[in-house]
């Protein structure tokens, strides 16, 4: 589930949309998100907390000091790790 009320599992907001770019903020609160892709290149880093990204079967840690670059079109998961 997905929602913009706090409290809510995840917690999604745009914080621009153009056309080259898109940047989201998503705030996980005990749930992970599931493999899934963007027709977009992702930069994915945890601002509070850590998680792991996975790729394939690759996985790679996230938090305030390293980030995931991706390519269009790749799938990857996010899981977070610790507590809000």
């Amino acid at each position: 589930p997905a929602a913009d009320s706090e409290g809510a599992p995840r917690q999604v907001q745009v914080l621009y949309d153009g056309p080259a770019l898109k940047l989201v903020a998503i705030r996980l609160h005990g749930v992970d998100l599931p493999p899934h892709q963007s027709d977009f290149p992702v930069v994915i880093q945890a601002v509070e907390g850590a998680g792991e990204v996975t790729v394939g079967d690759r996985r790679e840690p996230v938090d305030g000091t390293r980030s995931v670059v991706l390519p269009p079109r790749t799938e990857h998961a996010v899981t977070r790790a610790g507590e809000d």
